[in-house]
C-alpha cells in the first residue's frame, strides 16, 4: 500500500489521513459580484478576512428565479469540497445558483484553525476499521488501542475555548448571514442535510426576512428524545428493511424476520477464532489491506449499511452466513468502501458542536437502558457511548442537561425523510416538528435512507416543485420503481 489509512468511526464516519496533502491552485478572493456575474458552471472564491472558500454553482440555462439556493451540508464539521460536483447537477436540476460555503474550513488558509481541525496520525498499522498492511499484522481493535489513537489525536489538536467558540451553530448562522451580506445577495432558498438542518433553523432565526423557503432533508432532531434512542431507531429500521425483504421474491433471506436473525448472527460471532481476511479495491480488485472484525464493528456496518439503498440491500445476504469466517467475509464489501475514504469531517468539529451543544446525559442514559432491551445491540451501543464520552472528556468539554427547541420560521418548509432511515427516522422528526406548523410538510420515501435527494433523484424533482410552486402542498413524484431496492443476489458459476 502507498500509504497507511486510520479510520476512525463515529456513527461510521471516518477519515483517512494521507502521507502527503495536496496542493490546492490558488484560488480569487470573493468579491461582491463573484456569484452574480459568473459565467455557468462551477466556481470557487476565498472570502476575505476569513480564509475560508466558497464554491458555487451556476445552471447552464438561464435560472428561473433570482433567488439562489444556499446548500449547508451536515456532520457537523463535513466538508464542502465533496459536494462540488453535487451542487453543479443541482444548479442544473433545479435552474437554481447553488452556493456551497465551506463554512467548516477543510481548506482555510487560518494556520490556527487548521490546527484545531485536523489530527494527522502516522506509524499505526491499525485503527476501528481494522485496517492492516499484512495479515499477520491486522489485529482486534480493542478499546484500549482505540483509546491510543484517539489520544494521539487529541493531543495534536489546539483546540482553544474561543476556537470552540467560533465553531458553535450560532456564530456559524451569523457567518452565513455576513456572508449573504458581503455577495449582496437580497434572499435565497435553503436546502440543508442532517446537521445542515439544524443550523438552517439558526440561519432562520437570525436572518429570516432573508429566506424564501426551507428544505430540510433527514433534519437532526435533538430536541426531540427519540433522536436519542439509537437501540430503537436502528431496530425499526431493521424491521423496516425485513418487510421489504418479505415482500420481495429476490430477496434472498426473504422467509427471515432480519431484525431478529442478523443482530443475533452477530452476536454468537466469536472474533478471536478468527483469521484475517483481505480487503479488495472496489475497482482494481486487489487486496490492499486486511482486517480482524469485532461484533462492534459488523454492528456499525450494519447500522451504516442502513443509510443508503445499495448498503441495506446487501444486509439479507449477510444474515444467511453458515460460519462465522463465512460471516465476516460477507462483511468484505462494506470495508473495501473505507479503502477509499477521503479527508471529509473534521474529528474537532463534529465533537466539539456535539460535545458543547447536544445534551449528551440524555443519550448515555437510554443507550443504558436499550443495551438491556436490545442485547444483541448492546456491543455498538455501548461502543457509541464509550467513545463520544471519551472524546468529550478528553476536550474538557460538559454538555449541557437540555438544548432549546428551535424557533420555527413563519416559512414554507419541505422536510424529506427515509423510511429505511436509523439517524433521524421520519417518525422522530415528524414528532420534533409536532404539532406541524402551517407551512410545513413532510414527505417519507420508502426503501431510502439517510439524505434522500442524494439517494433518489425523484426527489430532486420534488424539491424543484415546491421552491416553484408557492405555499401549495407538494406531492411526491416518486412511482414505486423509482424507490425500489435491489436485494444483491450472489451468482454462482459452475
Amino acid at each position: 500500500m502507498g500509504r497507511i489509512a486510520v479510520f476512525l468511526l463515529v456513527f461510521g464516519l471516518h477519515f483517512a489521513v494521507p502521507d502527503t496533502i495536496r496542493a490546492e491552485a490558488p484560488v480569487p478572493d470573493c468579491l461582491p459580484a463573484s456569484i452574480i456575474e459568473a459565467a455557468p458552471g462551477a466556481a470557487t472564491c476565498r472570502w476575505l478576512g476569513h480564509g475560508r472558500l466558497i464554491h458555487f454553482a451556476r445552471p447552464a440555462l438561464p435560472a428561473r428565479d433570482g433567488r439562489p439556493l444556499l446548500f449547508l451540508v451536515g456532520g457537523p464539521g463535513a466538508y464542502a469540497a465533496p459536494s462540488k460536483a453535487h451542487i453543479a447537477m443541482l444548479a442544473d436540476r433545479l435552474g437554481r445558483t447553488v452556493i456551497l460555503p465551506d463554512i467548516f474550513g477543510s481548506d482555510t488558509s487560518d494556520e490556527s484553525l487548521q490546527r484545531a481541525l485536523r489530527c494527522r496520525l502516522r506509524g499505526k498499522s491499525s485503527g476501528p476499521g481494522g485496517f492492516a498492511e499484512t495479515a499477520h499484522d491486522a489485529e482486534i481493535v480493542s478499546r484500549d488501542l482505540e483509546a491510543e489513537l484517539l489520544h494521539a489525536c487529541l493531543l495534536q489538536l489546539d483546540l482553544t475555548p474561543a476556537l470552540r467558540g467560533a465553531m458553535s451553530t450560532g456564530h456559524t448562522a451569523a457567518e452565513l448571514k455576513a456572508m449573504r451580506q458581503m455577495f449582496a445577495i437580497a434572499g435565497w432558498d435553503l436546502l440543508a442535510e442532517s446537521y445542515g438542518g439544524r443550523l438552517a433553523l439558526a440561519l432562520a432565526a437570525v436572518d429570516g426576512d432573508a429566506i424564501g423557503k426551507i428544505i430540510l432533508d433527514s433534519p437532526e432532531t435533538p430536541w426531540n428524545d427519540g433522536f436519542f434512542r439509537t437501540g430503537e431507531n436502528f431496530a425499526a429500521a431493521l424491521v423496516q428493511l425485513s418487510d421489504l425483504c418479505r415482500a420481495n421474491s429476490k430477496c434472498p433471506a426473504r422467509k427471515l424476520r432480519l431484525e431478529e436473525v442478523l443482530p443475533a448472527r452477530i452476536a454468537k460471532y466469536a472474533a478471536d477464532d478468527q483469521q484475517a481476511v483481505g480487503v479488495r479495491n472496489g475497482r482494481t480488485g486487489a487486496v490492499e489491506a486486511y482486517a480482524r472484525l469485532n461484533r462492534e464493528q459488523m454492528l456499525t456496518r450494519v447500522y451504516m449499511a442502513l443509510r443508503t439503498p445499495s448498503g441495506a440491500a446487501h444486509l439479507p445476504f449477510v444474515s444467511l452466513a453458515y460460519s462465522d469466517s463465512d460471516l465476516q467475509r460477507r462483511f468484505l464489501p462494506f470495508l473495501s468502501g473505507l479503502l477509499d475514504g477521503g479527508d471529509d469531517l473534521s474529528f474537532s468539529l463534529y465533537h466539539s458542536v456535539r460535545c458543547t451543544e447536544l445534551p449528551l446525559g440524555r443519550w448515555y442514559a437510554a443507550l443504558e437502558a436499550e443495551k438491556q432491551r436490545y442485547p444483541n445491540l448492546a456491543p455498538f451501543l455501548d461502543y457509541l457511548g464509550w467513545r463520544q464520552s471519551y472524546v468529550c472528556n478528553a476536550l474538557g468539554i460538559v454538555s449541557p442537561d437540555a438544548i432549546a427547541v428551535p424557533q420555527r420560521p413563519d416559512l414554507p418548509i419541505l422536510v424529506l425523510s427515509g423510511e429505511l432511515d436509523p439517524v433521524t427516522p421520519p417518525d422522530v422528526v415528524a414528532g420534533a416538528f409536532s404539532p406541524m406548523p402551517v407551512g410545513t410538510q413532510q414527505l417519507r420515501y420508502a426503501a431510502t435512507g439517510h439524505i434522500v435527494h442524494r439517494q433518489r433523484p425523484c426527489a430532486i424533482d420534488d424539491i424543484a416543485a415546491f421552491l416553484a410552486d408557492g405555499p401549495a402542498a407538494v406531492e411526491t413524484t416518486c412511482s414505486k420503481a423509482d424507490l425500489k431496492i435491489s436485494f444483491f443476489v450472489p451468482v454462482t458459476i459452475r
